[in-house]
């Protein structure tokens, strides 16, 4: 049966694969910063493969999320003063004629971009009460860990190269190698771990990058 569960995964992983240069070309064509939100993707793969062990999710949830990581920030194409454009970034992922993404991924991915900022994920939200339990819980994971890769570029900077998650049981920790981690970044952490830390259910620690000791 896990074979079975594998190989499918896979297929549908392929499948939603072939549909990267339709996600290419609307992140160009409504994305002003795409190296910012490009950074965010690689920040949010790290995360979530380095938390495999814990969120068994497979290839297609980390696709769904490189997707949803491009297209995060497209709302400000349409956003008048930028305050909603999580929302706005869903119904343009959500009303896109996609051609080679199914509906069920099309929501997975706009539900993660949406819940990238602001209010947490709740039942009467659009879209999000389409979901079944487990979809829902997918969404948590997702939307937790990108909430976390686009913190780590909070100045559109591009300066944090990488992102450490250390786990003690008890508590995750995350710290950059490279000591990159600045009062912004650390205080954009603060403000939007809560979901993270709900999906996981535990709490999330960002070590200071001077003393090496966690913040509280």
């Amino acid at each position: 049966m896990k074979t079975l569960s594998k190989n499918m995964d896979e297929s549908h992983a392929a499948s939603l694969e072939n549909a990267r240069q339709e996600i290419e070309d609307l992140l160009l064509k409504k994305e002003s910063e795409p190296a910012h939100t490009r950074h965010v993707a690689h920040l949010a793969l790290q995360i979530f493969d380095q938390l495999v062990y814990r969120h068994g999710l497979g290839a297609r949830e980390r696709i769904a999320l490189e997707f949803a990581a491009l297209l995060h920030d497209t709302g400000w194409s349409e956003s008048p003063d930028g305050g909603q454009h999580h929302k706005y970034s869903f119904w343009i992922i959500l009303r896109t004629p996609w051609k080679k993404i199914s509906e069920k991924d099309i929501l997975l991915i706009a539900l993660t971009a949406r819940y990238h900022r602001k209010s947490l994920p709740r039942k009467d939200h659009e879209g999000f009460s389409l979901l079944d339990h487990g979809e829902q819980k997918v969404v948590w994971i997702l939307g937790g860990i990108l909430r976390l890769a686009d913190a780590l570029d909070r100045q559109h900077l591009q300066g944090i190269r990488s992102v450490a998650i250390q786990d003690d049981s008890a508590r995750l920790c995350l710290s950059s190698p490279f000591d990159e981690i600045g009062q912004q970044e650390i205080l954009a952490l603060e403000k939007k771990k809560n979901m993270f830390e709900k999906a996981f259910g535990l709490p999330l620690f960002i070590l200071n990058p001077v003393l090496h000791l966690p913040r509280k």
